[in-house]
């Protein structure tokens, strides 16, 4: 971010090292709206670098509009950061600052003990000393992937954690050796810390062990991947070990990394309560839930006795009675499980079949400490983006409001709402229908009513793509339980980017304080002042629509339903010709209007970069459907004549530009808008006016994402 905006000397680079034309612009939207060297010219300049040595002062493939964007978007948050007004996690989780660099530094140059013993003990827990028999066995912050697979995200973590915990025992270190200076002795508990890693092969072992034992969680219902997930934490483990030196016990990871669905079982001891049993079962119920908290004591046992060196070693004895006790609750559980899913458990052919397909997991149950206690403090994932009629032969789901989105994330964030507490943060990758596709309005409702922020940045597929192979617009939405801010809903832009500017695409991550829009039901992905604006303007109109010129029988528009960086409606029917295949296949459908001045409107409309805008902001990002033309907002009467002549102007260029294109089981026309840009920015004029755009509006809307709109890029999908 301060690439080129920051000199050397930590001061800004000043607005006369950059071109003239450049300086004008930054300040006159109109003198920037159509400048080519602004919006598409390769920004270049220099600046001095730390080592002496000029640098450029720009990232790969950026423009001087992105430029100037970001260098707005840095000297803002510098001024946040000088004036006091960032006090909060969430101020630097929405100003996308290192949130985990700023840990480090807190614990860096700590002053106070009881401040770095505070920090430990919230990363790492509290294990119980010489004279704290009474207390418990406390783990450190609980991280879970519910999904964990063969533990990609669990390895993020760790390594996340691994430097904060290093940097405490340093800020130990210091505080041990200050009072040894001063003839004072030390902080007790800080000398028994560095004493315990002391006792293990080394100071990274010691690390790596009580993360993977107290702060990692993971669940998949691949077995298989379970122990690749817990194969590869045992190798990260070991790899600290010097050559030659004997390898102490490993620790035992098996109650941490469990093999189960998700998806299927109690979650919360209140979910147990409320299954469908008879009143005459209480009794039962009771007895089984007093195990359960006799078993979690027993875990609490287990796992001190691998943190602390010179505890009684654990035994396979040990783990197999552990592993008994909680397969017999599991059992039990089960059993009560089984009525609600109209199995009886006491025919046992159909209970085993059961209990295999489904693989039921009772959270409270295996990991009833963190449970007991509200739940997990952290839930990171990458659910499967799988159908749910693709698993329905498989197992089935019970209880799920989220099930109307027919997908697998979708039930897999439901599921982790239920698994965290009141002060817990949330993120996974999804996909990005759960912005604004319709099936997926309850799974929104239930999300943005279980988090005091929601925060969701979006990416496209094209140039580039978060998951290489994977053809799937992404969501990574990120959810803050008690949020301490006034706005509850944050979005970025529609990320498209190429692939060199990977390596600064999450730091330049900008997120805007949103608004749900209650219309359409949907997460609009604003990432600007300016586009809130844009869309604030668009909604006060939202009672006249497109679809009031809508009719049975009148002029005839055939729109493109699936568009890349152009959307396309004609008035005349393209060309298509194929002895096996429908037009219907070619993607274009049709509009019809109650006359041919309301067709040259909404033809305008459809083809202009505002609607283009609209539709990536507002709907599902890949196919555009009729519904998404009727609910665009329209100040419809009067139309405009000028915007008539451009439309038919604009039809005659579509046709001049256009191509026939030949396909092996067919022939069709292909259209160039990118050659139409400058009828289309006439349109998007016309329309800014309709719609009382300012210039700062209209000049965004007219440069939207044109970096990639006139990329080059194929505009046919």
């Amino acid at each position: 971010m301060k690439t080129g905006v920051i000199d050397a000397s930590g001061k800004p680079v000043p607005v006369t090292a950059l071109p003239d034309f450049v300086q004008t612009g930054m300040n006159d939207p109109k003198a920037r709206m159509f400048e080519r060297r602004y919006n598409l010219g390769e920004a270049v300049f220099h600046v001095a670098g730390s080592n002496g040595q000029t640098q450029r002062g720009t990232l790969p493939t950026e423009t001087w509009r992105e430029y100037v964007e970001r260098r707005a978007r840095c000297l803002a948050v510098r001024d946040k950061l000088a004036s006091g007004t960032v006090k909060s996690a969430d101020d630097l989780l929405t100003l996308n600052l290192d949130i985990r660099q700023f840990m480090q530094d807190v614990i860096d140059t700590c002053v106070s003990p009881a401040l770095l013993r505070a920090v430990w003990q919230a990363i790492v827990g509290r294990i119980p000393g010489e004279g704290e028999s009474h207390r418990k066995f406390r783990h450190g912050i609980a991280i879970l992937d519910p999904t964990c697979g063969s533990g990609a995200f669990l390895f993020a973590a760790l390594n996340v954690l691994e430097p904060l915990y290093e940097a405490c025992l340093d800020r130990m270190e210091g505080f041990v050796e200050d009072a040894k200076k001063l003839g004072k002795a030390g902080e007790a508990d800080f000398i028994k810390v560095l004493e315990e890693v002391g006792h293990h092969h080394s100071r990274s072992y010691f690390i790596y062990k009580n993360i993977i034992l107290h702060n990692l969680f993971g669940v998949d219902i691949m077995a298989e991947a379970v122990e690749i997930c817990k194969l590869r934490l045992f190798l990260k483990l070991v790899s600290q070990v010097d050559a030659g030196r004997e390898l102490e016990p490993l620790p035992d990871i098996d109650f941490n990394i469990r093999a189960g669905n998700t998806l299927v079982g109690y979650a919360t001891e209140a979910q147990f309560d409320a299954a469908n049993t008879l009143a005459s079962d209480q009794a039962h119920r009771n007895e089984i839930k007093a195990s359960t908290a006799d078993l979690a004591d027993l875990f609490d046992r287990f796992r001190e006795q691998q943190t602390k060196h010179g505890e009684k070693m654990v035994t396979t004895v040990d783990k197999r009675k552990l592993r008994d006790k909680l397969n017999g609750l599991s059992l039990e559980l089960d059993r009560y499980l089984a009525h609600d899913y109209g199995i009886d458990p006491d025919n046992a052919a159909a209970f085993a079949a059961w209990r295999i397909s489904h693989q039921p997991f009772h959270w409270f149950a295996e990991f009833y400490g963190v449970m007991r206690e509200g739940g997990f403090d952290v839930v990171i994932g990458n659910p499967p983006y799988v159908e749910l009629r693709l698993v329905r032969g498989q197992y089935s789901i019970q209880g799920y409001q989220s099930e109307p989105a027919s997908n697998l994330y979708a039930l897999c964030m439901e599921r982790s709402t239920q698994l965290i507490h009141s002060r817990s943060t949330f993120g996974m990758i999804v996909p990005t229908g759960l912005m604004g596709l319709d099936d997926s309005q309850p799974l929104r409702k239930l999300l943005l009513s279980a988090f005091g922020a929601s925060i969701c940045s979006t990416y496209a597929i094209r140039p580039s793509k978060l998951f290489d192979g994977v053809d799937q617009r992404l969501c990574i939405f990120l959810g803050i339980k008690k949020h301490q801010g006034n706005a509850h809903l944050w979005t970025t832009r529609y990320h498209h980017w190429n692939s060199d500017e990977r390596p600064a695409l999450f730091q330049r991550l900008t997120y805007t304080a949103a608004l749900f829009n209650d219309r359409l039901k949907v997460i609009p992905q604003v990432g600007s002042p300016t586009s809130l604006n844009v869309m604030t303007r668009l909604e006060r109109l939202a009672g006249k629509t497109i679809a009031l010129l809508y009719a049975r029988n009148g002029a005839v528009l055939h729109y493109h339903r699936s568009p890349r960086y152009w959307i396309r409606a004609m008035d005349f029917e393209p060309f298509f010709q194929s002895a096996t295949r429908s037009r219907s296949v070619h993607h274009f459908r049709d509009l019809i209007l109650k006359d041919l001045s309301a067709a040259h409107f909404v033809g305008s409309v459809v083809n202009s970069s505002l609607f283009f805008y609209w539709f990536v902001v507002v709907g599902n990002g890949r196919n555009i459907t009729g519904r998404d033309v009727e609910q665009f907002p329209a100040a419809v009467a009067p139309i405009s004549d000028a915007l008539g002549k451009l439309f038919d102007d604009l039809m005659e260029d579509y046709k001049r530009n256009s191509i026939i294109r030949e396909r092996r089981d067919c022939s069709f026309q292909e259209f160039k808008p990118s050659l139409s840009k400058q009828i289309i920015d006439k349109i998007d004029l016309e329309l800014g006016k309709l719609f009382c755009l300012s210039d700062e509006e209209t000049d965004f809307i007219i440069n939207y994402d044109i970096k990639y709109r006139m990329g080059g890029a194929d505009e046919e999908e």
